[in-house]
This record gives C-alpha cells, structure tokens and sequence, in this order.
C-alpha cells in the first residue's frame, strides 16, 4: 500500500508516502455530470461592483448546494434556566444556523469545497495535472482537497505539518489510519510531512512553491497546482462571496422573517472570512 522515500533535503520535509487509490470507480456516474466540467459563473451584481478580478474559468459543481438554513428553537418543555435559546428568545434574538457541515459526505463536506470548485476549475482550465496544499496532520482542507482532486482526474500532493515528522521518518507504518489521514490515502495521496518548526521557520506557501518546484524538475510530465492553506485566496474566497448570494436568497424567501443582523462563523485561514467580509 506505501512505500517511503526522502525527499531532497532543500524542501525541509521529511518523508514521501505514496499511496494507491482504493478504488478506481468514476464518481460522475453519481451525479449525472462530468465533474471535471466546469460551469459559467455570474457573480452576484454586488460583487460585480466590488471586485475588480472575477474568476475567469468559473466553477466546478461538486458540492451539495444549497445547505440549509435552519432555525433553532427552544422545546416548549424544556428548562428556561438551562437553555442558551430560551434566553435569546427572551431578548427577541433568532438564531439560525446555515448547515454548510451538509456540503458534501464525509470526505467533501465542510466549507472548503465551496473554495474548491472554483480552485479545481482553475487548476483544470490551466491543464495543471496535479495539486500541492499543506496543512496540519488531521487538515479538513487536506482531506478534502485529495478527494475533490482525485474525483476530476488530479494527482493529489499534500504536505502535513506534525510533532511526529521525525517518527514517521524512522518507519513511515507511523503515519496510521486515523481520521482524516485515513481519506487522504484512501484517495492516493502523495503525502510529505514537516515539523511545527520548519513550518514557521519557511512558512506554507513557500514550502508548497518548493515542492512544486521540485515535481516539476523531478517527475517528467508533472505540472502541480499550488494551492495555499485553507484554500484561501483570491480564487478560493469566490466560493463564500458565492456562499453569501445563496444564503440571502434563502433568508428573503422566509416569510416575514426578522432582519439579519449577524453572521458568526469559525476562522482559520481567512478565506471563508474573505467571502463573507
């Protein structure tokens, strides 16, 4: 299943993994459509007006779009003193929650394909035949930017960053089968790893522009797409501003709904931020 080998000292990571795909199945006989198609995107006239450089090559569709937007309420039973909504409800304040968890199964879902059906399509408008990202060992981003590039025909490279480089160096059986690692060789990730310190030290995008480097100069034919941590920038954020078009377009089809006055998310690499922002 793996084989391991070091890589040239210059990339300041430690160990290759190569590891074959599980399985061999087209996934487009799933969805209708060839997944490495990609679709004409008109920005919401909004962004039209605020953004200068709008994505040339449109998107991908490889998301379970829209997620819903539900509202949460309080059981008519349940005890005031210990309930979070009861407490809002009192203040008049609704808490609705966009489910962007439901984007996709467990090795898509999340908010990073968003980001990825527009850096996907980007990569394949630009005949790149393979992808480089980085991210911490047990990266969501990682997880599912293997298995979005393998669904269109992508060559998956991932660099994790861990406290166990040195140990997965000495027998690389170390890297296991845990959580999100798991995906990422189910799909044949090639996957490098380095140590908290080399990342500060060299910093994300300069370790992925390394490596590109070196696929390029080393394995005949290969022409990576680097793509940052998170997915986040200027082409990924399209998939939040994009995000945001679906979500007020369910908020003004509630009838008589309140006003929306806030939007509180969680916030890594900037990207989702970016869009919503």
């Amino acid at each position: 299943l793996l084989s391991g080998r070091k890589v040239m000292k210059h990339l300041n990571l430690r160990t290759a993994l190569t590891f074959s795909a599980m399985t061999s199945r087209s996934t487009s006989a799933l969805c209708g459509h060839d997944l490495s198609q990609s679709f004409e995107y008109t920005p919401p006239a909004w962004a039209k007006e605020s953004f200068s450089k709008l994505p040339e090559h449109g998107r991908l569709q490889l998301a379970n779009l829209p997620t819903p937007l539900y509202k949460l309420s309080s059981k008519p039973n349940h005890d005031a003193g210990s309930s979070i909504l009861k407490r809002l409800e009192a203040m008049d304040i609704s808490l609705y929650v966009k489910r962007d968890d439901m984007s996709g199964g467990a090795e898509t879902g999340g908010n990073k394909i968003r980001k990825l059906e527009f850096l996907l399509a980007d990569a394949l408008a630009r005949n790149f035949n393979a992808v480089v990202t980085i991210g911490g060992e047990q990266s969501n981003h990682c997880r599912a930017t293997a298995s979005a590039a393998r669904m269109v025909g992508l060559e998956p490279h991932l660099v994790l960053r861990t406290k166990r480089a040195d140990k997965i160096q000495q027998d690389p059986d170390e890297i296991g089968f845990t959580g999100n690692i798991l995906f990422d060789r189910m799909v044949g990730s090639t996957i490098y790893t380095c140590t908290p310190g080399e990342y500060g030290r060299m910093g994300s995008q300069e370790m992925v522009s390394r490596l590109c480097q070196h696929l390029s100069e080393s394995q005949a034919g290969c022409k990576p797409y680097p793509i940052p941590v998170g997915g986040s920038n200027g082409i990924g954020s399209w998939g939040y501003i994009n995000g945001v078009e679906e979500m007020l377009e369910q908020w003004q089809s509630i009838a008589s709904g309140p006003s929306l006055d806030h939007v509180v998310f969680a916030c890594g690499s900037g990207g989702t931020a970016a869009g919503i922002g």
